[in-house]
Order: C-alpha cells, then structure tokens, then sequence
C-alpha cells in the first residue's frame, strides 16, 4: 500500500491540538486554575465587549478565537499566532472577538514570578545594556 500525501489525515496544529486539551479540561465558559501554580485555563463562548480587568504578569496564549487587550487607548490583539506579555500589574480592558459555543475561544495564562526572572537574568552571561546616559552628538 502506497502513501498518498492527499489522503493523508491531517496532523492537528500546535494551536488545535492545545485547544483540545483545554477543551477537555473545561467544558463551561469561565477562568479556572490548575494543579499547576500559576498556571489557569480560560474558556469563552460568544463575542463580549471591553470589560474592565487587571492583568497581572503573566504570559497568555489563545489556543482558539481571538481577543484583545485595550491600554490607554490601545489595542492589543492576541490569538492562535500572537501571544500576550505582560511584567507588570495592567489596569486594561479586555475584549473577546472571536467565540462561539461550537469554536469556543479557549486558552491559557501562566502567571510570572518576577523574583525568579529577575534572579535568572542576574545569574546569566547577558551583555550589559548599553549606557543610555551617552550624550547626544
């Protein structure tokens, strides 16, 4: 029996496949946490506008949908290829786009603990950052 690459099944994407994993986990619409600290899930079924929320340090990914982030008047998008950072506390609104009970907007957030980041950058070999005190010629 030959390979044929057209009617191979479809391998699913990094994204597909996380969703699937949270979807698992959570069937209703809401943020839970995990037995992993710092780490939570998140599941919304229908478009909402801006709400207002504080956004701790953390790393958010959007496995499914797309939702976006607005600060001082910007918006900041995030979904399955852009990812959202954050290392400190954000007073911001926060909007769902992209959602519906059959394609779910679902992802995840991993909370950062800046004492240990900070302890990593002070123990690795980065080059210093460059003297902003230069004066301009």
């Amino acid at each position: 029996m030959t390979n044929n690459p057209d009617t191979a099944p479809q391998q699913a994407s990094p994204q597909e496949r996380l969703a699937q994993i949270i979807g698992a986990q959570i069937s209703k619409p809401g943020d839970y946490g995990t037995a992993i600290a710092g780490l939570g899930f998140f599941r919304r079924e229908h478009p909402a506008p801006p709400i207002v929320c504080m956004v701790e340090p953390s790393i958010i990914l959007v496995a499914r949908g797309e939702k976006q982030l607005w600060v001082g008047g910007e918006g900041y998008l995030y979904d399955t290829s852009r990812f959202l950072i954050t290392s400190l506390d954000l007073p911001a609104n926060s909007q769902v786009l992209s959602a519906s009970p059959v394609q779910p907007c679902l992802g995840l957030t991993l909370k950062l603990d800046l004492r240990m980041l900070a302890e990593l950058i002070a123990q690795s070999d980065l080059p210093p950052t460059r003297d902003r005190s230069i004066a301009k010629g």
